[in-house]
Parts: structure tokens; C-alpha cells; sequence
């Protein structure tokens, strides 16, 4: 029998052979939308050293995610944090939304180390993502010790099972408008929250399942023997 880790992870990190020689600077950043609205009333930023890389963290609860397009390209699409009360922020040319994702809240790491290649950025990008969880995990560990007892179930440490899907992108330093711009973005995904089908079945020949009961409140529950 197959057994699925509760956390396993694929990460999909691309190859780019075609890269513009006016690009010559690239960070690696991941995000991901956590479960709860974080219970503080200013965004978290920090820089937090993480097994040896430097990297700016925060937490927002004012961003949402949208899925970006170029015409051309309909099956490759970018990912952006926007401000949820705000209108879409000014797109690259022959460009469209395709989609938004309202999130309760973000976490953001991008890391401060600039890479000369895409690839160099990717490269280790499943060991940066769960080292990064981990970090997440403790600090929300840390504000859940915090809250008080009776309200401590609205925050706590999340699992890849608990977000399911971790965008990490590569952004590029753009000499045209001075700034950092998205270059590309993959996802990284959480196997067992996203399963179509059962990997195991609980009875068989030896061990059948133990009958269904109706309930008094008219729901099925299980009859234990």
C-alpha cells in the first residue's frame, strides 16, 4: 500500500535557455494565502535570516492575488499581489486579468540575494519553500502562544496540507523602469490536499467496515463495535 505524506510537496521549477542580455538581476520570492485573517492591526515586515539566507518576510490582510496574461501567451500566466480596495494596478502591455483570488491574508518571503539567471533564482527553490514554511510555522506558533486562550484556534502554525497550493516566482530588475518586475511565476503543490481519488481503501475482505447507522438527528454516522 501507497502511503502519501501529509506534507509532500512537487515543486516546479523551469528552465529558460532565451534570456534578454538587459536582464541581469533576479530574486527569488515565494507567497502564500493563509487560511485566516491574520489577527494584527498593521502589516508585519521583517528581514529574518532563514539557514543561512537573508530574506524580507511579511503578512498582510489587504492583498489579493489576480492571474495575469499576454496575448500570445494564454497558457503561461503571472501572478500578482493587489490591493483588495483598490482598482487593478497598471498592466504590461497586451495584458489581461483571467481571474482573482480573494485571500484572507498572504505571507510573502523574497529572498535579498541577487542571482545573475532565472535559473540560478530557481535552482533550490524546494528546499527554500520548506525552509521558509518552517519559519512561518514557528512564528505563527509564536502569536498563537500569544492570543488569548479562548481565541487561539483563529491563528496557528499552517502545513502544506492546510494552503495546498505555495507560488514562488523569480522577479527581474527591469533598467527600462527601474524597478523590480514579475519575470515568471510556478506553484509548488501540496499532494495530499489536492488528491481527485483515494490513494487506499479502508476494508477489504479481512476487515470490513462497520455498518452505517442513522442517527437520531437524521444524519448517517459511524456505528462503532
Amino acid at each position: 500500500m501507497f502511503l502519501l505524506e501529509r506534507n509532500a510537496l512537487v515543486t516546479v521549477s523551469p528552465r529558460y535557455s532565451d534570456v534578454p542580455s538587459t536582464l541581469t538581476q533576479f530574486r527569488w520570492g515565494m507567497h502564500v494565502g493563509l487560511p485566516f485573517p491574520f489577527p494584527s492591526r498593521k502589516c508585519v515586515s521583517e528581514s529574518v535570516d532563514i539557514h543561512e539566507r537573508q530574506f524580507e518576510f511579511s503578512i498582510h490582510n489587504h492583498l489579493d492575488r489576480i492571474a495575469v496574461v499576454q496575448n500570445g501567451q494564454p497558457h503561461i500566466p503571472r501572478f500578482h499581489l493587489q490591493d483588495k480596495h483598490k482598482p487593478v494596478r497598471e498592466l504590461p502591455a497586451n495584458s489581461e486579468v483571467i481571474g482573482r483570488d480573494r485571500l484572507q491574508s498572504v505571507a510573502i518571503y523574497s529572498e535579498v540575494f541577487v542571482h545573475p539567471t532565472p535559473n540560478a533564482a530557481f535552482q533550490d527553490a524546494d528546499d527554500k519553500i520548506k525552509k521558509c514554511f518552517e519559519h512561518l510555522a514557528e512564528y505563527l506558533g509564536a502569536c498563537q502562544k500569544q492570543a488569548p486562550y479562548l481565541a487561539s484556534w483563529l491563528v496557528y502554525p499552517v502545513t502544506f496540507f492546510d494552503v495546498g497550493t505555495v507560488f514562488h516566482e523569480v522577479r527581474c530588475w527591469c533598467p527600462h523602469s527601474n524597478s523590480w518586475i514579475n519575470y515568471a511565476t510556478i506553484v509548488a503543490i501540496g499532494l495530499a490536499r489536492n488528491l481527485q481519488k483515494p490513494l487506499f481503501f479502508l476494508c477489504d475482505d479481512a476487515t470490513p467496515l462497520p455498518p452505517i447507522r442513522q442517527s437520531t438527528s437524521q444524519t448517517n454516522c459511524w456505528q462503532k463495535g
